[in-house]
């Protein structure tokens, strides 16, 4: 649930979560944050649920989808490892890419990969 103050914030995100994030202090765990722009939120988030299992088998241990209250079509998409190399996988992976264009996406994706430490 968002909460906007009286000013507008780009810094203010929503998000809806299917997993619990890691533990601060916890086990090392690898993030592969996703930033994409859609062409429409509703049509994106259906085929994003429909490759969860895609997703699944290629390591992702759970994720979060935050987007901005101002522009419900810029996204940024948490996604959880348990190793670096799986997280690399799934940022290379042709087919996940190609779901993502057929749910929406507008240009490239941009991919990060981060590290509890």
């Amino acid at each position: 649930m968002c909460h906007k103050g009286t000013e507008p914030s780009r810094n203010l995100w929503c998000y809806a979560s299917t997993s619990a994030a890691p533990e601060m202090g916890g086990p090392l765990s690898t993030i592969l944050l996703t930033k994409m722009n859609v062409a429409s939120y509703d049509p994106w988030r259906t085929t994003f649920d429909r490759a969860v299992a895609h997703r699944r088998e290629h390591g992702v241990t759970g994720h979060d989808v935050y987007c901005s209250p101002e522009d419900m079509t810029s996204i940024l998409v948490v996604e959880y490892f348990d190793s670096t190399h799986e997280a690399k996988v799934v940022s290379a992976d042709l087919e996940l890419l190609h779901e993502l264009q057929e749910g929406g996406v507008i240009g490239a994706p941009h991919f990060t990969i981060v590290e509890t430490v």
